[in-house]
């Protein structure tokens, strides 16, 4: 395996979801730098930056994503045989919400927690202007290549079924008795057989499209 590029993110603006750890996890996403796996090693690059343009199915559609900090590039390496590259790139449907969440943390300097609290505090009251434009759906795209091939997955669904359904299958084969192993492991390494995993999030009503 060569490349590993997951997850990429598209966020679409939930509209009724006015939660503050929403927004102080985007911020917290573009802020600083986040470490990538590039050419066979873990790097810090900058955040928000490397921007993109993704294809998604619609209603998504062609977005432009950019480094975003996530584990995946710390644990993939680690437990998989990558030889090359782990990136993650996310972003927000319309683009110009990321473009303007990226300016406002420039202009106002946002560097730390408190300044991402008091900021997200800020947006939240009038968060009404983050979801002109939005669509209620949220997107997921792994592109894996290597020895001449490459194959994408991509999944489109409700934040809250893109990541509840996996953790509450992960959890479900736990108790069964089909997960065996202690401690805190990642998905890569704790999942066997991740196609026989893939199938039982489609048995449980979320489509993943495979393209080659």
């Amino acid at each position: 395996m060569g490349e590993v590029e997951v997850p990429k993110g598209c966020f679409g603006t939930p509209s009724r979801d006015k939660r503050l750890a929403v927004i102080m996890h985007l911020f917290y996403a573009l802020i600083g730098e986040v470490p990538m796996f590039l050419d066979g090693k873990l790097v810090n690059v900058k955040a928000g930056g490397n921007g993109v343009y993704v294809e998604f199915p619609r209603p998504i559609g062609r977005v432009k994503l950019y480094y975003t900090g996530h584990p995946e590039p710390l644990t993939i390496p680690r437990y998989l045989n990558v030889r090359s590259r782990v990136t993650v790139k996310g972003g927000l449907v319309p683009g110009w919400q990321t473009d303007f969440a990226k300016l406002l943390l420039r202009l106002l300097r946002v560097r730390t927690p408190s300044r991402v609290e008091s900021l997200a505090k800020v947006i939240h009251r009038v968060e009404d202007v983050f979801r002109v434009g939005g669509i209620q759906l949220s997107g997921l795209r792994v592109d894996v290549e290597g020895d001449g091939r490459r194959i994408s997955y991509i999944a489109m669904d409700r934040m809250k079924r893109l990541t509840g359904l996996p953790a509450a299958l992960g959890a479900l084969l736990i108790a069964e008795g089909r997960l065996e192993f202690k401690g805190v492991r990642p998905p890569e390494d704790a999942i066997e057989n991740p196609m026989t995993f893939i199938g039982k999030l489609e048995e449980v009503g979320l489509r993943i499209l495979k393209f080659k």
